[in-house]
């Protein structure tokens, strides 16, 4: 844990450092990187090492509590649906979600990016309308597969029997009491992306309101299911704990100026970006000036050099999701009312489409 959070951390310092100063008029041919690189020395350069860390734990078992959610991870049938370490919602998070249903996340072939192919399920209220020969009701889309669940206050609805479903209008056989009627069922969207992978950090920007991310277990073509409720459930627990960590910045420089000049610009970022870190769990407790140097680096090439540099106390939290297991109560492609009769259970699983394989609800992906 330790060494992967030193890792992360340092990776993730190396890449904000290596973005802002490209675009610094002087300093834009610095070297961001965690070794110091003697070959061909470069006039400045940034390096980024681990120096220290402690763990502090939150509870003697780093118990933290029940985990409740809008997203659940799930596997495809013929895939290994691996890749997906975890999905969270975002707490902070204003805007839109993503609507409720089945989003079939698809890994490309060479790992480095993925698309996001929605089945969006559809609760509404319809009003019942009399065209002089029959009573209909027109729906918002067109359900896929035609599967669509239609009942009312008095109970529900057999297709084929008091109903045949043509589009998106659904036409009764017979004489309906209620002036609206409540239909259940998915229908296709648009695909999202593609957005670029990175193991190491969790996507926010591919699912409104979620964050995803991909773990060690990343598998070129993988598929897995991720479901969006619109209501939050309890699937799982919470063990967290949290580390303080001391990362060193050195600053080497061909002459005192670009010293100067380096320092001051490492120091104005991590001041002007301490919220941005914040937001990725890097918080900076506390940060000191190491004292400036003239040392020979390369004692073969004999050429002098001038280091400076930070020493940052850094606080992070770790998590792991340890979900519930699910069990499918019904594995058939219809729709069975639960208790309340409001809207069909979630427990089932059927394949929406040929290139979309069964979404097992039984055992979940999630760490």
């Amino acid at each position: 844990m330790y060494n992967h959070l030193n890792n992360v951390i340092r990776q993730k310092l190396i890449i904000y450092l290596k973005e802002a100063i490209q675009e610094h008029p002087l300093l834009n041919t610095t070297v961001v990187s965690n070794v110091f690189q003697p070959q061909g020395r470069p006039p400045t350069q940034i390096i980024v090492t681990a120096s220290s860390g402690s763990d502090f734990r939150v509870s003697l078992d780093d118990y933290l509590g029940k985990y409740n959610a809008f997203s659940i991870v799930a596997k495809c049938a013929g895939f290994p649906s691996s890749s997906i370490e975890w999905v969270v919602d975002l707490p902070l998070y204003t805007g839109t979600r993503a609507n409720r249903g089945i989003y079939y996340c698809r890994v490309n072939e060479t790992a480095t990016a993925f698309t996001l192919d929605p089945l969006y399920e559809l609760d509404e209220l319809v009003d019942v309308q009399f065209d002089g020969t029959n009573y209909y009701a027109d729906l918002s889309s067109t359900p896929y597969q035609e599967k669509v669940y239609v009942r009312s206050d008095y109970g529900s609805f057999t297709k084929d029997v008091d109903y045949t479903l043509s589009g998106q209008r659904i036409v009764f056989d017979q004489y309906v009491e209620d002036e609206q009627i409540r239909v259940f069922y998915r229908f296709p969207g648009t695909l999202f992306g593609p957005f670029n992978l990175d193991k190491n950090y969790a996507c926010r920007d591919a699912l409104p309101g979620f964050a995803i991310a991909f773990g060690e277990r990343l598998v070129p073509n993988d598929m897995q299911g991720i479901l969006i409720s619109d209501i939050k459930e309890e699937v799982g627990e919470i063990f967290g704990g949290r580390y303080n960590l001391g990362l060193s910045i050195s600053l080497y420089a061909l002459d005192e100026k670009l010293l100067e000049k380096l320092e001051d610009f490492v120091s104005s970022w991590l001041w002007e970006n301490r919220r941005k870190l914040e937001d990725d769990n890097i918080i900076i407790s506390k940060q000191s000036n190491s004292d400036q140097s003239n040392e020979k680096e390369i004692e073969i090439a004999n050429i002098p050099t001038f280091k400076g540099g930070y020493s940052l106390d850094i606080i992070t939290e770790w998590k792991f999701f340890s979900p519930y297991i699910f069990r499918v109560l019904d594995i058939e492609s219809v729709f069975y009312p639960t208790v309340d009769l409001d809207r069909p259970t979630d427990s089932y699983s059927y394949s929406p489409y040929e290139d979309r394989p069964l979404v097992d609800l039984s055992e979940f992906e999630s760490s």
